[in-house]
């Protein structure tokens, strides 16, 4: 909730600016790269977690706490990404990574684990079948997002919660 608030807050800005000369400020500027660092940066520190306990030697010293690492060093590294990116272009650019990190993570589990989807399926083990279909349905997710992101990139910009709603500006 309070993230889709921060969005329409600096749709909301962008579009006060957009009348007036001068351009945006820099409170606006950096609100709208974190708002992209945070919101799709997070899921693919998510990913990376994912990924980071496939990845990892099971004999690693602090294994669990590595793995952790791996999330929130993807999601400073996103967060990175959408303070050297225009807003939109970050955007599409972190929801296509994110398709990726989980639309390949049952792949990258058919080659790390015996308790790949094919198998889970067959046994009936929808605890591993579960979590790969999930993780596919968000991959699934993340690229129409990043699709619709790629094909209309000034959409962001240009919404407003009046013009939503059927009443012009």
């Amino acid at each position: 909730m309070a993230a889709s608030g921060l969005v329409l807050w600096t749709i909301k800005r962008r579009q006060q600016t957009a009348r007036r000369a001068g351009g945006p400020g820099a409170g606006l500027l950096l609100v709208e790269r974190l708002n992209a660092g945070v919101v799709a940066g997070l899921p693919i520190g998510i990913a990376a977690y994912f990924w980071a306990n496939r990845l990892l030697p099971l004999d690693l010293a602090d294994r669990a706490g590595w793995e952790v690492h791996a999330m929130f060093l993807a999601w400073l590294a996103m967060l990175i990404h959408a303070a050297l990116r225009p807003p939109a272009r970050s955007w599409a650019e972190q929801f296509a990574i994110a398709a990726g990190a989980f639309g390949l993570l049952p792949l990258l589990n058919l080659f790390t684990s015996d308790s790949h989807l094919g198998q889970s399926l067959a046994a009936g083990d929808w605890t591993f079948a579960g979590f790969d279909l999930t993780t596919l349905g968000f991959g699934l997710a993340f690229a129409w997002a990043a699709r619709r992101l790629w094909q209309a990139p000034e959409t962001a910009r240009q919404y407003s919660p009046r013009t939503a709603m059927g009443e012009s500006l």
